[in-house]
């Protein structure tokens, strides 16, 4: 199976960011659209495992919520990864930024010893808009004019995110979740 980190996000953001991906929607040519029901907040994308080392990832999960208290992020601006004549388009976040990397780094960590993870760590956090987006107005023109609305995420837990196709449709399916320390 496919897992990822992540932090779910709630059905209020989830409609914001909505609005957010219709307005880029509306000055793109082609793209793979994110469902909404698939929003969330990437804290570490591990790939292919087994059931055995999920075991494994869901006690380093545990592990690293035992520091980490909940926290607030806001949604912020529109940003960009660009791949040749396409583009990543995503929100990023603001707000407890440090408690947030601190999160990720305490998932790096407790993952570390595990062959499959990958620990290199350029971590931009963002909720992903849309994938292979050809837009046909620049990006910083379309930056200028969207206004993301500055709604707040609640970071109460960390989830196991399961990603697989349903009826040839990509679902995100949390399979354990994890609250942060009180």
């Amino acid at each position: 199976m496919r897992v990822f980190i992540a932090v779910e996000v709630s059905k209020e953001i989830k409609a914001e960011l909505s609005i957010v991906q219709q307005a880029v929607r509306a000055d793109a040519s082609a793209g793979k659209f994110t469902s909404t029901e698939n929003f969330h907040l990437t804290i570490h994308f591990i790939g292919e495992v087994n059931q055995e080392e999920c075991v494994r990832i869901k006690g380093a999960m545990d592990k690293s919520a035992m520091k980490p208290v909940p926290f607030q992020l806001i949604l912020s601006e529109l940003g960009s990864f660009k791949k040749k004549s396409r583009e990543i388009i995503w929100v990023g976040v603001s707000g407890n930024l440090e408690a947030l990397y601190q999160l990720n780094k305490e998932v790096l960590n407790n993952l570390g010893n595990d062959e499959l993870i990958d620990t290199t760590n350029n971590y931009v956090p963002h909720l992903t808009l849309g994938r292979q987006i050809q837009l046909t107005t620049p990006f910083e023109v379309l930056k200028e004019k969207l206004v993301v609305p500055e709604a707040v995420i609640p970071v109460e837990s960390i989830s196991l995110m399961e990603s697989k196709r349903v009826n040839g449709q990509l679902v995100y399916e949390p399979i354990y979740r994890v609250r942060l320390s009180e």
